[in-house]
């Protein structure tokens, strides 16, 4: 089983804040019925407050929901990553910067293969693309309703700025690791038909991706990239 180390995930901190406001927004509703009932006055005035509360619920119970499938998505996609030999180390939620340059790494493998970033995604319904476009096209089905037909952007194009970016920090400390991007849907409901490499939706497929790569790294040159990718916080996982 590989070692896992757990980064705070500002995520839930967010998610946390979107219940909370969704909370105050019950309660505001509820506040403004009663004072409508109590008062008996100004209804066109109370009409709007209870709007305006029931919409921002609305939002807010929207974006608890999104931050919640993604906090779902990366539990899963670690459970599914502890699979790994004892020789491998997974760190979640490693963020990156080298000058003005930002990115957050979803799940970052480091092992005998080489340095792995696996983007998680979350996402259900049928996801059609290509490995090369902008933007991917994702059909969902909705009990008792015609399907929902949204876009996606594409997560290969964002994994590959985020491997762009730790080779360039590995590089700047004389480090020549390899650095492997892949992308892994972790719902078990997603249909995922991507024309390109790096793309994966079964647990057992990834992990076979990443133990195969023909790369031995040695324990010491494994200890050097967790330690600059991780900014020095995990030196003695080898």
């Amino acid at each position: 089983m590989a070692r896992i180390y757990k980064s705070n995930n500002p995520n839930r901190g967010r998610c946390r804040l979107a219940r909370a406001g969704e909370a105050a927004c019950v309660l505001g509703a509820l506040a403004v019925v009663v004072c409508a009932v109590v008062y008996q006055r100004e209804y066109f005035l109370m009409l709007c407050f209870f709007c305006a509360a029931v919409f921002g619920g609305w939002r807010f119970q929207k974006r608890a929901a999104i931050l919640q499938s993604g906090l779902a998505g990366e539990k899963a996609a670690t459970k599914a990553l502890a699979r790994l030999p004892h020789e491998y180390t997974v760190v979640c939620n490693v963020f990156l910067a080298k000058g003005e340059r930002r990115a957050e790494v979803d799940a970052m493998v480091v092992g005998p293969s080489g340095i792995f970033a696996v983007e998680v995604k979350n996402h259900a319904g049928s996801i059609v693309g290509d490995t090369e476009q902008k933007n991917w096209n994702q059909t969902r089905a909705v009990r008792g309703g015609a399907p929902i037909h949204k876009k996606m952007k594409n997560p290969v194009l964002q994994n590959r700025r985020q491997t762009d970016l730790m080779r360039d920090m590995l590089r700047a400390r004389g480090c020549g690791c390899p650095v492997i991007g892949c992308v892994y849907f972790a719902n078990p409901h997603a249909r995922v038909h991507v024309n390109g490499p790096g793309v994966f939706t079964d647990a057992d497929t990834l992990c076979r991706s990443i133990r195969k790569i023909p790369v031995k790294l040695s324990r010491q040159e494994m200890a050097q990239a967790l330690s600059i990718l991780t900014g020095g916080r995990i030196e003695d996982a080898f």
